[in-house]
């Protein structure tokens, strides 16, 4: 009768060879359960480590909370006394706004100017008939009115073509 072999048995031809490192020599054997256990608990801890700092740099930037201080900001009685008596003051009566209407002129349009003279630069022309809101006007250089073009850009007009209304 022929003996099998145990399950756990490999036969000698089949064991593959063991491995080496780069420089030649053997590697060590990592199956003992006590090398496992300490690899394991240092790749875990590792990660914990690593989300920590993840978590930490998202929340916590450095560079917008370096001089972050807390704090409490109490309203003071004095200053909730001065918003209720400006939340009941009447609202301050409107402005009227001045308008400079452009008059006819030898060349068909007028220059817009830097500013008040010009000897600035042009910026820009308007057409007689069109009208513009007043912005400021001086008695330098014989007359100027400063006009809002559109809502970033104001430029200079001579008074001697243009009526303030």
């Amino acid at each position: 009768m022929a003996k099998t072999p145990n399950k756990r048995s490999v036969p000698v031809n089949k064991i593959p060879p063991a491995p080496k490192l780069l420089d030649g020599r053997a590697a060590p054997k990592s199956s003992d359960p006590v090398s496992r256990t300490i690899l394991f608990v240092l790749a875990a801890g590792l990660l914990v480590v690593g989300m920590a700092l993840g978590y930490f740099l998202y929340f916590y930037n450095p560079v917008t909370s370096q001089n972050y201080t807390p704090q409490i900001i109490v309203p003071d009685a004095a200053e909730e006394e001065k918003e209720e008596a400006e939340a009941e003051a009447p609202a301050p009566a409107e402005t009227v706004k001045q308008t400079v209407q452009i008059q006819d002129t030898p060349t068909g349009f007028l220059n817009v100017r830097k500013g008040a003279g010009t000897n600035f630069a042009k910026i820009g022309q308007v057409k007689p008939g069109e009208s513009y809101e007043l912005v400021s006007q001086t008695a330098a250089n014989g007359g100027w009115l400063e006009i809002r073009l559109d809502a970033t850009t104001t430029g200079w007009v001579s008074s001697q073509y243009a009526k303030v209304k």
